[in-house]
């Protein structure tokens, strides 16, 4: 049987789907045993930021009541992590790593993408 343009791009299409899912599946950590979450410093997960007052603890609260899941004292998950920063204030002022970190809500795409998409040119 002959290779047709058609199968070959169906053939292309089905590996490249195949590739997408499995690499989708690794990164999320569902293959099976994901590597294990660092240990958070006292300071907490980001020991070179400056997080205001009640931040950690309100982002930990809200973690809770909106994902029904527990963050472990010493241990967060990379996604627990990514989702503090983006509740805060951190990238509305272009990610200043010297100034003091608030918190303003929290992030949670299925509700509200961005807060405010031109914040940077504010």
């Amino acid at each position: 049987m002959a290779i047709t343009r058609r199968r070959l791009l169906q053939s292309l299409a089905a590996l490249g789907g195949a590739a997408g899912g499995l690499l989708y599946v690794r990164q999320r950590g569902e293959a099976g045993g994901g590597p294990e979450p660092e240990p958070i410093p006292a300071s907490g997960p980001f020991p070179y930021l400056s997080f205001g007052a009640g931040v950690i603890e309100r982002f930990e609260s809200d973690y809770q009541r909106h994902l029904g899941l527990r963050l472990e004292p010493g241990r967060w998950p990379e996604r627990a992590k990514t989702q503090l920063l983006l509740s805060t204030d951190f990238f509305h002022f272009d990610a200043d790593e010297s100034r003091v970190i608030g918190y303003v809500a929290f992030y949670d795409p299925a509700v509200a993408a961005c807060s405010n998409p031109f914040a940077r040119f504010v």
